[in-house]
């Protein structure tokens, strides 16, 4: 498989910001743009921004909101607030409109050498007082940008194990030697629950994370329904049985 992008694979939040850092407006009005061009259910577009760039009226009305809940992104070049439009449908998809405009929004940042943290630990009815927010808009998430301060590394980007194809009965190679996918930390559900769900493997969900499973069934004749098996913890699993994908039955 081809590399992802670096834009992707590069990025990453920083903890604290270079307090001298100046953004440019271009840069601004480009991370903007790209929000802009984010894809929205209908093509709703139900975002919007308010920026605030350090030492400017609208950084000031922004920095009673942050101030004891995320004072680090204070030392930011810029401070975005972002606001989504409330459709009044369940589930409400502006807001997964908003988070694809930031996300567009982030990756431009990365394009301009530029980074983002983005936080909703901040006072959200203050944030929305400060610029007239009012229904059906609310104030949602903040985003300081910037870049990072001296001595700052990427840390915390250790990513799950990428999942496999979600269909029961679909099998891994033999040489994955167990599932492909998982969470430390929870324990196998029995394998009669797994089979009255009709998942390829068990398992029970934890607070925090999850811990693969894997079960080796028995396929039925013609079809993908779980028949029997074993669990085995990964890697004390036979080498020469094959994996059914696992994936948690609510996710």
């Amino acid at each position: 498989m081809a590399d992802i992008t670096p834009l992707l694979a590069d990025r990453w939040s920083p903890h604290a910001f270079d307090k001298t850092h100046v953004i440019s407006e271009d840069q601004v009005q480009l991370l903007l743009e790209a929000a802009r061009w984010a894809p929205s259910a209908m093509n709703r577009q139900p975002w919007s921004f308010v920026v605030g760039v350090r030492d400017d009226d609208a950084f000031a009305r922004l920095r009673p909101a942050i101030e004891g809940f995320s004072d680090w992104a204070l030392d930011a070049s810029a401070i975005i607030l972002g606001a989504y439009q409330d459709a009044g449908s369940e589930p409400d998809y502006a807001l997964y409109d908003l988070g694809q405009s930031m996300a567009h929004l982030t990756v431009q940042a990365e394009a301009l050498g530029l980074h983002v943290r983005q936080f909703a630990t901040f006072d959200r009815p203050m944030a929305g007082r400060a610029f007239n927010i009012a229904a059906p808009w609310e104030p949602i998430i903040m985003a300081a940008v910037g870049l990072p301060a001296p001595g700052q590394k990427p840390e915390g980007r250790a990513r799950k194990p990428a999942w496999a194809p979600n269909r029961p009965g679909q099998r891994l190679p033999l040489r994955t030697r167990g599932c492909h996918n998982g969470r430390p930390g929870s324990r196998p559900a029995p394998i009669e629950d797994a089979r009255h769900r009709g998942w390829s493997a068990c398992w029970e969900k934890s607070a925090y994370e999850w811990w693969d499973c894997c079960w080796f069934p028995r396929i039925s004749p013609g079809g993908h329904v779980p028949t029997g098996g074993r669990t085995f913890p990964i890697g004390h699993e036979p080498q020469d049985v094959r994996c059914v994908v696992s994936r948690p039955h609510d996710q």
